[in-house]
């Protein structure tokens, strides 16, 4: 089995790892098409992955050009021909050699997966742009053996564009949830100081990357609006990108010490660590594929506010149970839920629910037992060896709905 991803990820590699440790019947080739997505991750590559990088040094974006992108996929088309693989497993399609290896892919009759993060909520596009969306998706969908969303609003989205039920199956990012308890208090302790943080306060949390479409600006505006109101609350923002700089400006001077800024944080065992120095995690997107930092909230007990756009919190999080939902880009919603959740009779029954939701969720929502249910569809054979034996297949959408 190939698998291509665009760049180096925490979570991709933590779901390689396991597919490399869980799947006996297949040999693992990995194939990163860039080195860098979403951020330099500081990530040593385990030789259980079997992984080559084409991009070394490179970042993947969206904008890569024509000639890049040709060259890309014929690279992948080489080095995927070496392997002769019974199926290839590809995460995400936005950039050309995806596209054109997926085509690649259904020319020869090799099953090809696709694995992305796609949600309905953020397919708005109109007029001219909607129409050629379209008619790419629905090809890449039509060439398709299976689809790998990561949740309901995923499902929607392929099914929208011609995917049949019983081709899709859930394979949700995650987190490496033992991590989390592997954080020793001294490293918690060094944040505190290195970070300047007063011991004691109570904090609301954003992690992502300081760009337009996270809305971190709306975020400062509702955390002024409700500072005099939540005296001991503190808002901590770890994350860094383009609107930095701007972002600390728009904090009022009166403010500027409860306001803490982390930059970006390059590796999971110091992300992990500032979860346990906040209370709440607030993720103000305007439109937000799936936001694996709420599985990550959720799994550290961290009450939850999201913008009801957020793939993730579409799973994980309950209004009014451990957390609350509020409309995309609306101030007030925003610190309608802000006042909700840091109220100290709410905050710690949200804080204990969030966990028991996930617990509950990953229970039918397992990747790997989700990717073997799609191998066994797509390639119409023998099933495979079961890795959680008397267990129903719940990861696949006919079975939900």
């Amino acid at each position: 089995m190939v698998i291509v991803s665009n760049g180096i990820t925490p979570y991709g590699m933590h779901f390689l790892r396991r597919v490399a440790e869980e799947l006996h019947e297949f040999r693992l080739r990995t194939i990163y098409t860039y080195e860098f997505s979403m951020g330099h991750w500081k990530i040593s590559l385990p030789p259980a992955i079997n992984a080559i990088i084409l991009g070394k040094g490179e970042e993947a974006t969206d904008r890569t050009g024509v000639y890049d992108g040709l060259t890309r996929y014929m690279q992948l088309v080489q080095e995927i021909k070496k392997s002769c693989p019974t199926v290839v497993v590809v995460l995400g399609y936005s950039n050309i050699p995806h596209l054109l290896l997926i085509e690649w892919c259904s020319k020869i009759g090799l099953p090809c997966l696709l694995l992305g993060d796609s949600n309905i909520l953020g397919d708005k596009n109109i007029g001219l742009k909607a129409w050629i969306k379209s008619l790419v998706v629905t090809r890449v969908v039509s060439k398709c053996s299976a689809l790998l969303p990561c949740g309901s609003l995923g499902a929607k989205y392929f099914q929208k564009y011609g995917a049949r039920p019983e081709q899709i199956f859930f394979v949700p990012v995650e987190p490496d949830y033992s991590s989390f308890e592997k954080i020793s208090p001294e490293l918690v302790n060094s944040l505190i100081t290195e970070f300047k943080l007063e011991p004691g306060r109570r904090r609301v949390l954003f992690s992502g990357r300081l760009v337009a479409i996270k809305r971190v600006d709306l975020l400062i505006d509702a955390f002024v609006k409700i500072a005099e109101q939540r005296p001991e609350w503190d808002l901590l923002i770890a994350g860094g990108g383009l609107l930095e700089e701007e972002l600390k400006l728009s904090v009022p001077d009166w403010l500027h010490q409860r306001v803490q800024w982390t930059g970006f944080i390059s590796s999971q065992e110091r992300m992990f660590s500032l979860y346990k120095l906040a209370d709440v995690l607030v993720l103000p997107s305007d439109f937000e594929p799936w936001a694996l930092v709420v599985n990550e909230a959720a799994y550290a007990g961290l009450a939850l506010v999201c913008s009801d756009v957020v793939g993730a919190a579409a799973e994980l999080l309950c209004d009014k149970k451990n957390g609350c939902f509020f409309k995309a880009g609306d101030l007030k919603l925003l610190v309608d839920a802000l006042l909700d959740v840091t109220d100290e009779t709410n905050l710690c029954a949200y804080k204990s629910a969030s966990k028991e939701m996930l617990t509950l969720w990953r229970k039918s929502r397992d990747p790997v037992e989700g990717l073997v249910c799609a191998l066994e569809y797509s390639l119409q054979q023998s099933p495979l060896t079961r890795f959680r034996k008397n267990e129903p297949n719940t990861n696949n959408i006919t079975n939900k709905f």
